[in-house]
């Protein structure tokens, strides 16, 4: 009777999404009845309570500062740098290119070619004003 009263409406297709719904709404609902026993009574009603849970939800995992000041960039997420000693090997790096454009991770300027050992993107351009990241980023 309680999940009826507070239903969230969701249509899917796939039939296990419904069920995982069913039993998401029934523990909130015997969290909400397990909060009220504790309190005797004096707890909040059914749907402050789930609304208290999903506002919980959504702070979950961000810092005080992004809360505060309201700046919710999102970054896309760094490639980690190879360690210094397969960077520095001399060994097996090799260029390639990829169909996509991409940032070089020496200079930071455009580029489709990338090192093959380190999966990294770095530059390798001749003509007028030549550059070679790649050399530059595999010597110390």
């Amino acid at each position: 009777m309680l999940i009826s009263l507070y239903k969230i409406p969701f249509k899917t297709r796939r039939w296990y999404i419904g069920i995982f719904t069913q039993l998401l709404e029934i523990c909130l609902n015997n969290a909400w009845l397990m909060y009220r026993k504790n309190l005797e009574g004096k707890g909040k009603p059914l749907k402050g309570f789930r609304h208290e849970v999903y506002q919980c939800l959504i702070k979950r995992g961000r810092s005080q500062d992004v809360e505060k000041t309201g700046n919710s960039k999102i970054q896309k997420p760094r490639l980690a740098r190879p360690v210094s000693p397969i960077r520095y090997d001399n060994v097996g790096h090799f260029i390639s290119t990829k169909d996509d454009i991409g940032r070089c991770m020496h200079c930071h300027s455009k580029t489709s070619v990338y090192c093959i050992k380190c999966n990294v993107r770095l530059c390798f351009i001749t003509g007028k004003s030549p550059r070679n990241c790649f050399l530059n980023f595999h010597q110390k």
